[in-house]
């Protein structure tokens, strides 16, 4: 996503059409991702990174606007 910046936890991206499939990278290679996808009437994905060791956790929203 452009603009992307950690410390902002909620995003609003513009859609038509079908919900996008939603993916993440973490900026760290040893760190796990998981979305939670849009779907249906819910419009928003949630994605979660853990770092590697489970100490920490970061979850971003990402809203999915008409």
């Amino acid at each position: 996503m452009a603009g992307f910046d950690p410390a902002v936890t909620s995003y609003s991206v513009p859609s038509r059409g079908e919900l996008p499939t939603v993916s993440a990278v973490p900026a760290d290679p040893y760190a796990t991702v998981s979305v939670t996808q849009p779907s249906g009437g819910d419009r928003t994905a949630v994605v979660t990174v853990t770092s590697e060791d489970g100490s920490a956790t970061s979850t971003y929203r990402v809203d999915i606007t008409q």
